[in-house]
């Protein structure tokens, strides 16, 4: 879930290079960013945390609802007033959550093999020279 309100606010500093006048401006577009992406991530978050049902621990609990939150909600929202649930709907934004969650995490992936590469560069690691050697 941190996930959600805490991506992408990495790209304002691997931007500060193409900027004009970058000692000012850069310090200002990465705290703008980390702000905004704070606030609507805690936006997005309280949305979800309001729109979920009390869970038991396990996969299904008493009522049948999945214990995954997100994808109860979408359940929630997909159900007709009859009980019938309409997979398509259902199905298609649990799978566009999890891709936005798996493309998330291979981001952050990417950014902490960035960093850890630029700081085996300057010897700011121990046993930089085996990190930072490319073959």
């Amino acid at each position: 879930m941190v996930l959600y309100s805490f991506s992408g606010y990495e790209s304002a500093g691997h931007m500060t290079e193409e900027t004009k006048n970058a000692s000012i401006s850069a310090p200002k577009g990465i705290i703008f960013c980390c702000v905004t992406s704070a606030i609507m991530g805690f936006i997005y978050l309280l949305g979800l945390l309001f729109a979920c049902n009390n869970q038991t621990a396990g996969i299904l609990d008493a009522g049948n609802n999945l214990a995954f939150s997100v994808a109860n909600v979408f359940q929630n929202a997909f159900t007709k007033a009859d009980g019938t649930l309409v997979m398509g709907g259902y199905l298609s934004l649990t799978i566009i959550s999890l891709l936005n969650l798996f493309f998330g995490g291979f981001g952050s992936v990417t950014v902490t093999c960035r960093v850890g590469f630029a700081l085996a560069r300057d010897n700011a690691i121990p046993c930089s020279k085996f990190f930072y050697r490319v073959s």
